[in-house]
């Protein structure tokens, strides 16, 4: 009975040993796996968070340049910088469309047409603005009347922007209020508040 009872004992304990150590184990792997998935989010928060800290750009840069596409590029860049990020222009860019100078924001797409297009462009665009006078004693711009170039005067106005006023009240007829110009794709509210001081609608 003694050794019937002992292979008993030592029966029981390795049934116990053995589903401890299926346990131990179990719990290990979940431990381990959980430190790593949250080592991976936290390094990929970081990650985000460092590329934020930054100020870096997204540019969608397309027409006559040498290499068309999407280029990062730090906050504060300028359309040379993304001119020279897609490898130059090509020989038929129409180069003064435009501003070289003038800075870039996130999701901007900079399209350089060749130059009989930049031509066409800017002598439709004139025309379109020449039915009063566009720019008032006051030194406001009349977004109503406005050639593209008085238009261009104005903060945060490039020629893609002064473009889409003119078209945008030629589909839809003059602006009835300063607001309505955040109605044109690519003037948001922050925009509005830069240029508000220095537009008028009559």
């Amino acid at each position: 009975m003694k050794n019937i009872g002992k292979l008993y004992v030592f029966i029981l304990s390795g049934m116990l040993l053995v589903g401890c150590g299926k346990q131990t184990q179990s719990y290990l792997e979940v431990t381990q796996e959980s430190e790593a998935h949250f080592e991976t989010e936290e390094a990929d928060t970081q990650t985000v968070q460092a590329k934020e800290e930054d100020g870096h750009i997204l540019i969608y840069v397309c027409g006559e340049v040498n290499f068309p596409g999407v280029y990062e590029l730090p906050a504060g860049s300028r359309i040379v910088d993304a001119v020279d990020a897609a490898g130059g222009l090509t020989d038929e860019a129409g180069q003064d469309y435009w501003n070289l100078a003038e800075l870039l924001s996130d999701g901007q797409m900079i399209c350089f047409p060749t130059e009989e297009e930049a031509r066409e462009r800017q002598e439709s665009a004139g025309v379109a603005g020449t039915s009063g006078a566009g720019v008032q004693e006051d030194g406001r711009v009349n977004i109503n009347t406005a050639t593209l170039e008085q238009l261009m005067q104005l903060p945060g106005v490039g020629q893609t922007r002064g473009e889409a006023i003119i078209a945008y009240r030629q589909e839809h007829g003059d602006f009835s209020s300063a607001e309505d110009i955040m109605n044109v794709s690519g003037i948001g509210s922050a925009l509005y508040e830069k240029m508000r001081d220095y537009i008028a609608v009559k």
